[in-house]
């Protein structure tokens, strides 16, 4: 014989209505109800993962945090030099870094991979110099980044950090906002021998820069291939929130075909597809 519920007097039907609605609040961030919260990202120039604010394609990684974010928050968005980037989230105050590798840091969080991190090498046209292994950089001058993270302190970032140390004039350090287009135009102008950059941010670079006839790839260091993500301060109260939102917005938008839609303009595919091949 089928079980079957009793009907509910109305005292029990407000009873659970009341345990329904205590149970979305305590999920609900601080200022659910009230008008939508500031939420400040920020970044410096790594095109195509961030790009200008100004210009018509802000980067894959903007665009993919405002689909998700939009709904739910005011967003503003700005680039600045990588070192106050970090600073301005550790402090709280920006809420956001764009396109950063997990590390180390107990100021932030960060959220499921947005993109995927592998750092190549960019020569002068005509150098017939390959990246094959660590040796390779011995004797040339080496174009980095101010605290950029190559290798995940690996034997890349152990090199740079000892040339640092030592004041080698091999290394040669970019800072600001355009940093990377400095780097590359010294090398096109033979001022330096090789830059070390991400492999679709090289790229890209070279061509927005238009240097295609001046600089050419030069193989990648084969040894780590990571992730990049988004790193949300510790001081906003809305931090695990936050990740929870790109978590599954991000699982929508794959779902759905739209992620796809927003990495074509920039010439790039699904990260997790990429991946497995």
């Amino acid at each position: 014989m089928p079980f079957r519920v009793r009907s509910m007097t109305t005292l029990q039907r407000w009873a659970l209505l009341l345990l329904a609605a205590a149970t979305a609040w305590a999920s609900a961030p601080a200022w659910a109800g009230a008008s939508k919260p500031a939420l400040a990202m920020v970044g410096d120039n790594w095109c195509p993962y961030n790009c200008d604010p100004q210009a018509p394609h802000r980067g894959y990684m903007v665009d993919v945090l405002d689909r998700i974010l939009a709904p739910h928050y005011t967003l503003s968005y700005q680039l600045t030099p990588w070192t106050r980037a970090i600073n301005m989230v550790e402090t709280g105050d920006a809420q956001l870094l764009v396109a950063t590798p997990v590390v180390a840091n107990t100021k932030m969080r960060f959220s499921v991979a947005l993109g995927m991190d592998q750092s190549c090498f960019f020569v002068r046209k005509g150098n017939p110099w390959r990246y094959t292994g660590l040796a390779d950089l011995q004797g040339v001058r080496l174009g980095v980044i101010q605290d950029y993270s190559y290798d995940d302190n690996g034997p890349l970032d152990s090199l740079i950090a000892k040339y640092r140390s030592q004041n080698d004039p091999r290394l040669e350090t970019a800072l600001g906002e355009n940093a990377l287009e400095g780097n590359f135009r010294k090398l096109a102008a033979g001022r330096m021998d090789v830059v070390i950059e991400n492999d679709n941010v090289g790229r890209y670079m070279v061509q927005q820069l238009k240097l295609q006839d001046a600089i050419e790839f030069a193989h990648c260091a084969r040894h780590h291939v990571a992730s990049t993500h988004v790193a949300v301060s510790l001081k906003s109260p809305d931090a695990r929130h936050i990740l929870l939102l790109i978590h599954d917005g991000l699982r929508a938008l794959r779902r759905s075909g739209e992620l796809n839609r927003l990495l074509k303009p920039y010439g790039m595919s699904d990260w997790q597809s990429t991946k497995s091949q």
